[in-house]
């Protein structure tokens, strides 16, 4: 039997049913208080209080046998589920998670010499149905892109970095460069600037210079990501959706803080995400707040790294990438050697 038949997903196990197309969630601890074998003999009732289980518990090793999932607990128990059993027991018709297949690049990038007359509508477009645009093999520069767009609707949206930001390591053009953006560490996915006011609401990356190795792009899908957690954690997503935030970013010429959720709402309709891990402030909330919003914020973060929710894609010279920083994170790999990339913030004219 494949591996292939679940994820481990930290403290829940997903079970992915091929033939329904379907996958079920179950906490380790429901596992643990309906193992098969701890059931009297006779009666067959359960000889396991759920109040012995530990809520904390986790399998040290789970595999996929012949006859279902074997799962050894961390003292030496071990329990072995049928499927059958599994999807008879998933918790809820009513929750029942359709598959998502990896996100397909094809979704978001086009050719440049494909699109070059309505190059700006097939942004619109793109940005409107989907939250970002891969253009590759595009032969306009930095400036002439803001030609280009700022003929129809968009505005250039200048920031403590200047109008055009060039990002790499050695950058002498802009102020504020003290941040991880201009060092060739990995950056894990977040949003600009969400510790000003009113962040900007796309930007552009265009590459001039690729990297010796590495230097990937990444973006993830925040707005899908955001309403399958409402699905699968309800009280997760209440928790990052009213929980306010406090950033802060102080840099040799710039300080800024203010306190937004990071998921915002609009009438029950997703309006914005503001996320960066290098800008969250020390919080104060709660006691028992404290442990349920950084509790939701992993089980986030776990969503928006899978495959289903995420692109992974290698810019080369020309190409740019244009996303809405209220609807997509993004981020990159490390990387060795020069890598060079001008970034340029817009906002629309007409919202």
């Amino acid at each position: 039997m494949s591996d292939d038949l679940f994820t481990d997903q930290h403290d829940y196990l997903r079970v992915h049913f091929a033939e329904q197309n379907l996958y079920a969630n179950y906490h380790y601890f429901w596992l643990r208080h309906h193992c098969p074998c701890c059931i009297h003999p006779t009666t067959k009732e359960h000889m396991l209080c759920p109040a012995q289980v530990s809520l904390e518990i986790k399998p040290q090793r789970i595999a996929a046998t012949d006859a279902g999932l074997h799962l050894t607990w961390p003292d030496g128990h071990q329990s072995t589920f049928a499927i059958d059993w599994l999807y008879e027991h998933r918790y809820s018709r009513d929750e029942d998670l359709t598959q998502i297949a990896a996100q397909d690049l094809n979704r978001i990038e086009v050719q440049y010499e494909d699109c070059a007359d309505e190059l700006v509508s097939a942004c619109h477009y793109y940005l409107r149905e989907r939250g970002a645009i891969l253009v590759r093999a595009c032969p306009l520069d930095a400036e002439q892109l803001i030609a280009r767009f700022t003929t129809r609707d968009f505005i250039i949206r200048g920031t403590h970095f200047g109008e055009i930001e060039d990002l790499k390591t050695d950058n002498t053009t802009n102020q504020n460069t003290d941040q991880l953006g201009y060092t060739n560490s990995a950056v894990d996915l977040h949003t600009d600037q969400p510790y000003i006011e009113n962040p900007p609401r796309f930007q552009l990356l265009q590459c001039v210079e690729k990297a010796d190795t590495g230097g990937e792009s990444l973006i993830a899908d925040a707005r899908q990501a955001a309403y399958y957690l409402r699905d699968l954690d309800y009280h997760a997503f209440e928790v990052l959706s009213e929980t306010p935030i406090v950033f802060h970013r102080q840099q040799q010429n710039f300080e800024s803080k203010v306190t937004y959720p990071i998921l915002s709402f609009n009438s029950g309709k997703f309006a914005q995400i503001r996320s960066s891990y290098f800008t969250y402030a020390p919080q104060h909330m709660a006691f028992d707040k404290m442990e349920q919003w950084y509790r939701a914020y992993q089980k986030f973060t776990r969503i928006v790294v899978e495959s289903a929710h995420q692109f992974k894609f290698l810019l080369e010279p020309g190409d740019f990438v244009l996303y809405d920083n209220f609807t997509v994170l993004h981020g990159r790999t490390s990387f060795t050697g020069p890598r060079w990339m001008k970034g340029i913030y817009f906002d629309l004219a007409i919202e």
